[in-house]
C-alpha cells in the first residue's frame, strides 16, 4: 500500500494543496500485490494524511483475497510502518 500525488491544474473538486508534494493535487491511496497489479484504490483530497482511510482499502481486500484461498502477507514501510497496521 502506498499513497501518491496526482497533480491537478485548475479547480477540481476535492483537490487541495499538499505541502509535502508542494502542489495542488489528489492524494490517492493504492494497494498492490507482489506482481505489481493494483488491487484497490481510493481517491482522496490532496490534503489527506498518508494513513487516512487505510482500513477502508486494506481490510476488504484482505477478506476478498482470503475468500479466493490466497495467502495474505502485508508489507508496510514509510508512513505505513505503524503498530496498528
Amino acid at each position: 500500500m502506498d499513497s501518491t500525488e496526482v497533480a491537478v491544474y485548475g479547480q477540481q473538486e476535492e483537490s487541495a494543496y499538499n505541502g509535502h508534494f508542494e502542489s495542488t493535487c489528489y492524494h490517492p491511496l493504492l494497494l498492490f500485490n507482489r506482481e505489481r497489479d493494483c488491487l484497490a484504490a481510493k481517491l482522496r483530497p490532496g490534503n489527506s494524511i498518508v494513513l487516512g482511510a487505510w482500513e477502508e482499502l486494506l481490510l476488504p481486500e484482505i477478506k476478498r483475497q482470503q475468500a479466493l484461498g490466497k495467502e495474505v502477507v502485508f508489507r508496510a514501510d514509510a508512513a505505513f510502518a505503524k503498530p496498528e497496521l
